[in-house]
């Protein structure tokens, strides 16, 4: 392990060492560390130069939602970040939310292929919603269930100051553009993996349940596959680093879920490449 301090920074084959880590086969440790594997170096350098529309352009195609988690991430690259060793991790929160304040709300493309298969999505907080955002995108048709009366969730527990409800709606009337139907009011009924078959699977081709429920310990970690099941999915993915209520990881949820969904509906291989994605690289720069 290296240990960067002030005394040391400046040496050569100490930078060298560091350069290796930061720039070869392996991602930069900021990039392994963000679950959507955010270029955070690119953004910054962008950012840097004053070119905020690239900037912005660079974080949306990585990051959806992006003014909710602009304002919300938990920025897990921060404790990444090997700076913080020598003076302090860069803030890129603070950066995101800086970006992100003057943004405007995702354009939805015109046209989009429409597929026949169907998914059904269950919970309508930023995994669900992003789970059906990424399938809605790709043409399929999702049916979104929601126990209360609105979508997002713990989102909308959130201070004003942090997210305001204003723009919270604009992004849900954005992701409802696409072909998303959405059941209010709707208790689907969680108690055993039959039951979630009966109800979720009779009329959709594959299911995520993107809120807790008694099956989320028969979630396979990488696939999000249900024990026994080809079609019905539920839990977290593996690889949290932080605890707690997470935006970046929840949308980290949704999104493998969708991947897992499109790969089912594809007919190819839901494993494939699941193990490197999961990976968190940390580099321990205490010595």
């Amino acid at each position: 392990m290296i240990r960067l301090d002030r005394h040391n920074i400046t040496h050569q084959d100490i930078l060298r060492q560091v350069e290796v880590l930061c720039t070869q086969e392996e991602p930069p440790a900021c990039m392994a560390a963000c679950p959507l594997h955010l270029d955070a170096r690119a953004l910054c350098a962008l950012l840097a130069d004053g070119a905020l529309a690239k900037a912005l352009q660079l974080y949306e195609k990585t990051i959806p939602f992006a003014r909710i988690i602009g304002r919300t991430c938990d920025a897990p690259c921060q404790t990444a970040c090997l700076r913080s060793q020598t003076g302090g991790s860069i803030r890129i929160q603070e950066l995101e939310a800086h970006l992100v304040s003057s943004a405007g709300p995702a354009r939805v493309p015109p046209f989009l292929p429409k597929k026949a298969k169907r998914a059904a999505v269950v919970g309508g907080g930023l995994s669900g919603m992003t789970c059906a955002f990424d399938l809605a995108r790709k043409g399929y048709g999702v049916t979104l269930y929601e126990a209360g009366t609105v979508l997002g969730g713990r989102l909308r527990k959130l201070p004003e100051q942090t997210l305001p409800v204003s723009l919270l709606e604009e992004e849900i009337q954005t992701l409802l553009q696409y072909n998303i139907h959405v059941e209010l009011e709707t208790t689907v009924p969680l108690h055993s993996v039959q039951e979630a078959v009966n109800f979720l699977l009779a009329s959709h081709d594959a299911a995520f349940i993107a809120c807790s429920s008694p099956l989320d310990e028969l979630a396979d970690p990488n696939t999000l596959l249900i024990k026994g099941q080809t079609a019905l999915l539920g839990g977290q993915r593996q690889g949290r680093l932080t605890g707690g209520p997470s935006s970046i990881y929840d949308v980290f949820d949704g999104r493998s879920a969708a991947t897992t969904i499109d790969r089912l509906f594809q007919s190819v291989n839901v494993n494939a490449g699941r193990a490197r994605q999961s990976d968190v690289v940390m580099v321990d720069t205490a010595g």
